[in-house]
């Protein structure tokens, strides 16, 4: 029986002589999906629209539009307790240092040793509100310093524990005084050549939660030994010292960012980017500094566009 099309229909492909009923009636039925049988239909090729130049692997493609994404600028406050999901609700130090890196918004940055995250972060939850924005100077000098030295986690324990011991009352003397020989003796031991360290004084996982401990309870002491607005100064003094004992662990100078409370901003224009997220092949959105230009379009923190 020969094969009846409508006018107009494409021709249907006669398929081989070696096919299955099944294949002949799906080539006949469906002249748009037609194949020689057993061979199979070959895919796509990847169009160099989404390879970008000098990538030699697939990437994805991004709609361009010309939304909020695109052209809002957001008004950060700075700087406010706890984590963010996004710079319309504030950010804390450690957030405003991962804009600075260029990197995706995170609580944790890559670029900052994890020791000094700790460090910042407590710092940051610790201080009260009137006076946190005094670690806005800090946040550009904490990027950076995420290196494998072994010598940085108890350097950073021992900065806090003796900021703790300038503080504390009777109570806590010695077990405030107990961390810091641990942390000495981690932080000699760490500095020996490679062929002389002791396994047990690597920084394995079961000595960073000890440093981990050390330095919240040592600046834990801090906040509450002393009246508030003492507790803040001494809070960002040993900020500073971590930093620059970490800056003098790579070989670099001291410094010392501090500025007065009327000369640390309180918000900061900011600007939603897309960006290659590290190791992965996906791409997520991160933030930048832009300066605010006259009759910009910005969003308050908590409210809808205003301008």
């Amino acid at each position: 029986m020969k094969n009846r099309r409508t006018p107009g229909s494409p021709p249907a492909t006669v398929a081989s002589s070696s096919s299955s009923p099944r294949q002949q009636r799906r080539a006949v039925a469906c002249p748009d999906r037609r194949r020689v049988a057993g061979v199979p239909r070959s895919r796509p090729a990847l169009t160099q629209s989404l390879m970008p130049e000098g990538l030699g692997r697939a990437c994805l493609a991004v709609p361009q539009r010309s939304g909020r994404m695109a052209t809002s600028v957001i008004m950060m406050e700075l700087l406010g307790r706890g984590a963010h999901s996004n710079p319309r609700r504030g950010c804390n130090i450690l957030e405003l240092a991962s804009v600075l890196a260029g990197e995706r918004w995170d609580s944790c940055p890559q670029s900052v040793h994890p020791a000094l995250a700790a460090a910042a972060g407590m710092v940051n939850d610790l201080m009260s509100d009137d006076r946190r924005r005094l670690l806005t100077p800090l946040a550009p000098w904490l990027p950076g310093t995420n290196t494998p030295d072994p010598r940085v986690w108890p350097a950073v324990a021992d900065v806090c524990i003796r900021a703790g011991l300038a503080s504390s009352s009777g109570l806590d003397q010695p077990g405030l005084l107990a961390g810091r020989d641990t942390a000495r003796n981690w932080l000699a031991a760490a500095s020996l050549p490679r062929d002389e360290r002791h396994r047990e004084f690597w920084a394995g996982c079961r000595d960073r939660c000890w440093a981990r401990r050390a330095i919240r309870s040592a600046l834990l002491t801090v906040a509450a030994s002393a009246s508030q607005c003492d507790a803040d100064a001494v809070l960002c003094e040993a900020l500073v010292d971590c930093i620059n004992k970490c800056r003098q662990l790579a070989g670099e100078q001291a410094v010392d960012p501090r500025l007065p409370l009327v000369h640390c901003p309180q918000h900061m224009a900011v600007q939603s980017r897309v960006m290659w997220s590290s190791g992965c092949d996906w791409m997520e959105v991160g933030y930048q500094l832009v300066p605010l230009r006259p009759g910009a379009r910005f969003y308050d923190s908590g409210s809808a566009c205003k301008r």
